[in-house]
């Protein structure tokens, strides 16, 4: 939107925002008429004078804007790249995680075959170790009655060969 007013400026107001983007200045005296003829801008004076400004004197500031608006779009982009950069970098980390707890679950998985192995093995070894205590124990047994029965054997030899002295 543009207007003109007695304090001798043209400006020019963003309708949305309805903040003040441009002034245009020029005059001795208020604005008193505006036309707008594809870029140029021809404006009349309570003076009497006729202004005209080119497209080019008419948009500067919007070239500026135009300009900031470019390197912030530049700046966008590097940060785009950048989240782009950092979204692979945390996608390859993701990906190396999942192949250390793959690494980790079949490391616990042979941990845990290795405790059911050692378990029975530990079972087979104290039924051995019981299987041997009792052959132990019975050959004990049988070597005592051995003994008792040598000894008896012996003393009857003894009693018999001392009634045959007597």
């Amino acid at each position: 939107v543009w207007t003109g007013s007695a304090d001798k400026t043209v400006c020019c107001w963003d309708a949305e925002g309805l903040g003040l983007m441009h002034t245009l200045q020029g005059h001795a005296a208020y604005v008193k008429a505006i036309v707008r003829v594809r870029w140029q801008m021809w404006t009349a004076g309570g003076d009497k004078s006729v202004c005209v400004y080119v497209g080019e004197g008419i948009f500067d500031g919007m070239q500026d804007d135009l300009d900031a608006l470019s390197e912030e779009k530049t700046r966008l982009e590097q940060a785009l790249r950048d989240a782009q950069a950092a979204k692979q970098a945390v996608e390859r980390e993701k990906g190396e995680a999942e192949n250390e707890r793959g690494r980790l679950e079949d490391s616990n998985r042979g941990l845990r075959e290795g405790k059911d192995k050692a378990e029975k093995d530990r079972e087979t070894a104290e039924k051995a170790m019981r299987e041997s205590e009792a052959l132990r124990a019975a050959a004990e047994e049988r070597e005592k009655e051995r003994v008792r029965e040598a000894k008896e054997a012996s003393d009857r030899e003894v009693r018999e060969a001392k009634e045959a002295s007597d």
